[in-house]
């Protein structure tokens, strides 16, 4: 989200995200955008002990090409720095079910909505400036009054609530807002899809993972596993200090990428100094299909919530390089309003994930309802037992596109069972 004030501020929201304006009187370029910010967030993260995280890369850089777009002169040079402005966050549909075009089995939704003062609203630059913006990424404006801030957050809040589907339902504090602010840009991701090869809950059971307590020290704890044999969508990667894996959704654009290295500690100082390092291994991860193993895996299911999960991303982004879009009577957002009044004055993110055994119901009865012509031959089995801390991405794949919708970390799944 964002939202702007007189001296207007912009907030930015992402997954949900926010930004809030306040005035005075051919390489994938979001996947590697999110590479950068992965490797910010990992060492905040780190810096506020936090073992466990997830957030949204496509939400918070969703948001932050809203007001991109409304950027002008050298804030808009600083922004296209971090993100080439002509970079796509348009998403596929991917409301199906590959057994039944009735139900919705994958849930892919996002929603865009600017927020704007009504006494911005009229302006021609702002209806321009909107006008394009839902051209380019969808979504729609609406006018708020932001003379009550407690009301005003309320509303926001309502929206962000009913496009999550009640996972994020205090993204915006009232104190953020006040009757100088003049809009607030808004990115809602809601993201639900079962496993392509479900889990059994019958063969969930405890076992040992080694969790950190500190720089180079772990500590046993027993935490619930998801146990299965996957013959097939999956693939593996073994190299020097780590060990990745993904695994399919139902729908074939979607997976979920997990990279475990020996050294957590090592690996992420290696991330710190090289952030596009996670977006090569996953590269690599990708093209490492082995047809003639199959993957006998054992993972801890998890979840995070998002009232744990949030992100000022101010100073995060100030570290990018980009502040004049902070700094007041520096910013030019002439794009959103005629004149450089406004500037961002908030950017929080909250983000929640779940990741369990199931599907759905019709996914695992047709799923065990498929069976071979005649027996295969032996696969050679691939034993993974994610023991150790572990980095997690949620990628979408489409023919000349790849997108982060979410990453994290899980370094204490017990405190996440």
């Amino acid at each position: 989200m964002r939202l702007l004030r007189f001296p207007a501020r912009l907030s930015l929201l992402a997954f949900v995200g926010c930004m809030i304006f306040t005035s005075e009187a051919t390489e994938n370029d979001s996947d590697r955008a999110a590479s950068v910010l992965f490797s910010a967030v990992l060492q905040e993260c780190s810096r506020l002990q936090r073992t466990n995280f997830v957030f949204s890369p496509f939400s918070i850089m969703a948001v932050f090409h809203m007001a991109q777009r409304g950027a002008e002169g050298h804030t808009r040079l600083q922004m296209d720095s971090l993100l080439p402005p002509d970079t796509s966050f348009r998403l596929p549909d991917l409301k199906f079910s590959p057994w039944d075009p009735e139900e919705e089995v994958v849930l892919l939704d996002v929603a865009n909505r600017i927020y704007v003062d009504d006494t911005l609203e009229k302006n021609p630059y702002f209806s321009n400036f909107a006008k394009d913006l839902i051209q380019q990424m969808s979504g729609d404006a609406k006018a708020i009054s932001f003379k009550d801030p407690d009301l005003a957050a309320h509303e926001i809040n309502a929206f962000v609530a009913e496009k999550t589907r009640n996972h994020i339902t205090e993204l915006l504090s009232a104190s953020s807002l006040s009757p100088l602010s003049r809009m607030v840009l808004v990115n809602a991701l809601y993201f639900k899809a079962p496993w392509l090869h479900p889990f059994s809950k019958n063969r969930t059971s405890e076992g040992i993972f080694y969790a950190e307590t500190g720089p180079g020290q772990t500590k046993t704890q027993h935490v619930r596993f998801m146990r299965q044999r996957l013959e097939n969508g999956f693939t593996y990667l073994k190299e020097e200090g780590i060990t990745a894996f993904s695994l399919p959704y139902v729908d074939h654009r979607l997976k979920l990428n997990v990279y475990m290295p020996d050294d957590i500690r090592a690996f992420e100082v290696q991330l710190a100094a090289n952030p596009q390092h996670l977006e090569e291994l996953a590269a690599r991860l990708g093209r490492s299909s082995l047809p003639e193993h199959e993957l006998v895996l054992s993972f801890p299911k998890f979840k995070l919530t998002a009232e744990n999960n949030s992100l000022d991303l101010v100073e995060l982004f100030k570290g990018f390089g980009v502040d004049l879009m902070f700094t007041r009577g520096k910013a030019d957002f002439s794009g959103m309003s005629g004149n450089q009044e406004l500037y961002v004055s908030s950017y929080v993110h909250q983000a929640d994930i779940e990741v369990d055994e199931e599907g759905t119901e019709a996914a695992a009865a047709t799923a065990m309802g498929i069976m071979a012509m005649s027996l295969p031959l032996p696969k050679t089995p691939l034993p993974v037992t994610v023991d150790k801390p572990f980095i997690f991405q949620v990628w979408l794949e489409e023919e000349n596109a790849f997108h982060v919708l979410f990453a994290g970390r899980i370094g204490d799944p017990r405190a996440a069972q």
